[in-house]
């Protein structure tokens, strides 16, 4: 190569490396929505209550009264329920069969005049009930047939 082409590729390099560092720097343009300069506050999540603090609370309270004593002389209520199990015939007289939702428990046959568990008089027995008078009304018993 020739100095003159060495004088000119120089030449050529110092004016590039000069204008790439002496242009005028891109004008960033204005963005069309600003920026947001509030600051957020957002509020407290809520806390997962304190449920065994409350439940101790409640149980330690004293609106349920002093605990009762269980030991050997408390024993179960005797379950006294009863329902009309059926009626039944004995020659002409008509009579009430009366199961007990106890197991064991023995199981009554009532005719007329006779009282029921609940301490009621028994006045009629017909096919399909039993009439039974409860202070001065009188009341029937539907007896749901098996067949």
């Amino acid at each position: 190569m020739k100095p003159r082409a060495f004088k000119s590729a120089g030449a050529v390099l110092v004016a590039a490396v000069l204008g790439w560092f002496l242009a005028p720097a891109e004008q960033i343009e204005k963005p069309l929505v600003q920026v947001r300069r509030d600051a957020w506050n957002l509020p407290e999540l809520p806390r997962k209550p304190d449920q065994v603090g409350q439940g101790l609370a409640v149980v330690t309270s004293s609106i349920f009264g002093a605990e009762p004593q269980i030991g050997a002389a408390a024993t179960a209520p005797e379950d006294n329920r009863w329902r009309v199990a059926g009626v039944y015939r004995t020659g002409a007289e008509r009579k009430v069969l009366i199961s007990f939702l106890a197991p064991g428990k023995q199981s009554l046959r009532l005719g007329v005049g006779d009282t029921l568990p609940s301490g009621h008089r028994i006045t009629k027995i017909d096919d399909s009930e039993v009439c039974m008078q409860i202070g001065k009304k009188s009341f029937r018993l539907g007896v749901q047939s098996g067949a």
